[in-house]
């Protein structure tokens, strides 16, 4: 059986509205440097416990689940009814809970 961890991040609550989220000083210099929203790097930061790499358009990290991917693994499409451009979801919980 797969399970998409988008519906288990819905499941979890784990939708972001991006309006709600104030960028730290860092999110919001990385962010020019990246040509990221400054609050969706907040989120990225948040998510993670270091900046692997980083370039225009490109943020790689690692994540606190441990793995190394790109934004934190933070989704922006399909999020939910309205999909508007500020809702994100966030990976879920503990990515890992669903390995046997």
């Amino acid at each position: 059986i797969v399970i998409a961890q988008k519906i288990v991040s819905k499941a979890e609550d784990r939708i972001v509205d991006l309006r709600q989220v104030k960028p730290s000083p860092r999110a919001t210099t990385l962010a020019v440097e990246v040509d990221k929203d400054a609050r969706l790097v907040e989120l990225i930061l948040r998510e993670s416990t270091e900046v692997v790499r980083y370039r225009k358009g490109v943020l790689i990290v690692s994540h606190r689940s441990g793995v190394v991917l790109a934004n934190a693994g933070i989704d922006a499409s399909n999020v939910g009814p309205s999909d508007d451009d500020n809702r994100v979801l966030l990976l879920p919980e503990d990515c890992n809970s669903f390995l046997p």
